[in-house]
C-alpha cells in the first residue's frame, strides 16, 4: 500500500479537495448551528428526547459502522435506543457466542476495509480525490441526518406515510409540482445572475459600514443573501401554482384570524393568523421549504381555529390544508396526528399534501 501513496501527486488532491473542505468548514461553523438553533426554538421536553436518542445512536452507527442494535427497521430509531441501552447493560457479563461471532466480523472487516483502501489509492490521483469529495459530502448528509435536518417525507414516500398517518396525509395534483418545478429553474437562473450578485454586494457595503459588533465576512453574507433571495422568490411561486390551479386568491394586506387564550398569570394573550389561501372554508397553508417543529405553533393556532370552526371571510374554517413542497418532517405528522386526536378532530379534516 505504501508504494501506492507514494505514487499519488498529493499537491493536486490537497489544491483541487480544498473548495470542497472550504464548504465543509461553511457548513460546519455557519449553516449547521443556524439551522439547529432554528430547529430547537420550538421544541418541548419530549421532542428534545426524542432528537437526543436519535443523535445518540447515529453517533455510534458513525464511529462504530458494524455495530448491531437490533433487527429493526432503520426509521425506528427509538426502538434502537432501547435495544442499544439494554445490550450495554450486559457488559462484564460473560461474552455470549453472538458477542463473539460479532467481535470476528468487526476483525474481517477491518481487514476487508484496507483491502478497500489499497485498492483506492492503486487507482491513482483523481479517484483519491474523487473519493475525499464523496466523503466530505457524506459527512454533511450524515450531519443533517444526525440532527434531524434533512429528515423529511414528501410525495415519493407517500404509500407508506398514507398507511402509517391514515388522512391525515395526501397526494398533491402532479400537475401543479410539473408547474412548479419548471418555474424553480428559472428562479434559480435568476438568483445566481450578476444582478443579484451587484445588489448583494451593495447589501454587504451598507452591512458593513454599521457599528456592531462581530460582523459576517463578504462570502457569507452574500451566499445567506443569496439564500433568502431565493427562499422568498420560492415561496411566492409555490402561493402562485396554488392559487392558479385551485383559486382562493387573498389579496394583501389582508385581515387576519384573530385568536386569544389565557396566559399563565390569567392575562389575555392574543394570537393572530394569516391564512396564504381560502376558499368557502377551506384555509391553505403553502410551505414552499421543508417544514419544520418551528411551525408547531402555527400549527397548533390551525387546530384551534379548526376546534372552534372559526368564521373567516364570512365563512366557518371547515378543513384546513397544508401543502408541503419539499417534504415534511415524521415528527411534526406524529404531533399532529396526536393532537388531532385529543381534541377529538378527525384527520380528513387537517391534512398535509405532499408534492
Amino acid at each position: 500500500m505504501i508504494h501506492y501513496i507514494a505514487k499519488l501527486d498529493w499537491g493536486e488532491i490537497i489544491s483541487k479537495s480544498f473548495e470542497s473542505i472550504q464548504e465543509l468548514y461553511f457548513y460546519l461553523t455557519f449553516m449547521l448551528p443556524k439551522e439547529i438553533f432554528e430547529k430547537v426554538q420550538n421544541m418541548n421536553s419530549s421532542v428534545v428526547c426524542y432528537y437526543f436518542g436519535y443523535l445518540v445512536i447515529n453517533i455510534l452507527e458513525f464511529l462504530i459502522p458494524p455495530i448491531k442494535l437490533a433487527k429493526v427497521a432503520k426509521v425506528a430509531k427509538l426502538d434502537r435506543v432501547a435495544v442499544f441501552f439494554e445490550e450495554v447493560s450486559a457488559v462484564g457479563q460473560k461474552a455470549s457466542k453472538a458477542a463473539k461471532k460479532t467481535a470476528s466480523e468487526m476483525v474481517d472487516l477491518f481487514f476487508a476495509s484496507l483491502k478497500k483502501m489499497e485498492e483506492l489509492f492503486e487507482s491513482g490521483t483523481e479517484s483519491v480525490r474523487k473519493a475525499i469529495d464523496d466523503m466530505v459530502q457524506k459527512i454533511v448528509k450524515w450531519l443533517e441526518e444526525t440532527f434531524g435536518i434533512g429528515r423529511k417525507s414528501g410525495s415519493p414516500q407517500y404509500a407508506a406515510l398514507r398507511k402509517k398517518y391514515g388522512k391525515l396525509v395526501a397526494k398533491g395534483k402532479a400537475k401543479i409540482k410539473k408547474d412548479f418545478d419548471i418555474d424553480i429553474q428559472k428562479i434559480l437562473d435568476e438568483v445566481e445572475s450578476e444582478a443579484v450578485l451587484k445588489e448583494a454586494i451593495e447589501k454587504y457595503k451598507a452591512y458593513k459600514a454599521k457599528k456592531i459588533g462581530k460582523k459576517l465576512s463578504e462570502k457569507v453574507y452574500i451566499k445567506r443573501y443569496i439564500q433568502l433571495v431565493k427562499n422568498k422568490k420560492v415561496g411566492k411561486l409555490a402561493e402562485a401554482k396554488i392559487i392558479k390551479h385551485l383559486k382562493g386568491k387573498i389579496e394583501r394586506p389582508v385581515e387576519g384570524i384573530t385568536l386569544t387564550s389565557i396566559g399563565p398569570d390569567g392575562e389575555i394573550i392574543y394570537d393572530l393568523r394569516y391564512p396564504d389561501n381560502f376558499l368557502n372554508g377551506l384555509m391553505r397553508e403553502v410551505k414552499s421549504g421543508p417544514i419544520t417543529m418551528n411551525y408547531m405553533k402555527q400549527i397548533d393556532l390551525d387546530i384551534e381555529i379548526l376546534k372552534a370552526e372559526i368564521k373567516y371571510k364570512g365563512f366557518s374554517t371547515k378543513k384546513i390544508e397544508w401543502h408541503a413542497f419539499n417534504g415534511i418532517e415524521e415528527i411534526v405528522l406524529d404531533q399532529i396526528q396526536a393532537k388531532l386526536k385529543a381534541n377529538g378532530i378527525p384527520l380528513k379534516k387537517f391534512q398535509v399534501i405532499l408534492y
